[in-house]
């Protein structure tokens, strides 16, 4: 029996705002709705306040890369990284 290959997850530059403009920022996160849940989990919005719009895909060596820099104390990503 062959071994299945394990698949990396997909992200994706997400650019999520909200009516009032206040808080509009980039996000990397899974999908659309994982980016504006985190948004307004983040900001204080309430729920389907936030939309967000798919910018660009990510490598997920490149979220990988971010996530050990900040945990190891170094510069912190210039983007907010959603998640569950």
């Amino acid at each position: 029996m062959a071994k299945s290959a394990v698949r990396p997850k997909r992200f994706a530059l997400y650019w999520c705002t909200t009516p009032d403009g206040d808080e509009d920022w980039f996000v990397v996160a899974e999908s659309a709705a994982t980016a504006r849940r985190f948004h307004e989990n983040a900001e204080g919005y309430d729920r389907g306040e936030a939309d967000a719009e798919r910018i660009a895909p990510v490598h997920w060596r490149a979220v990988l890369a971010s996530s050990i820099r900040s945990a190891a104390g170094g510069s912190r990503p210039h983007c907010h990284l959603g998640g569950r």
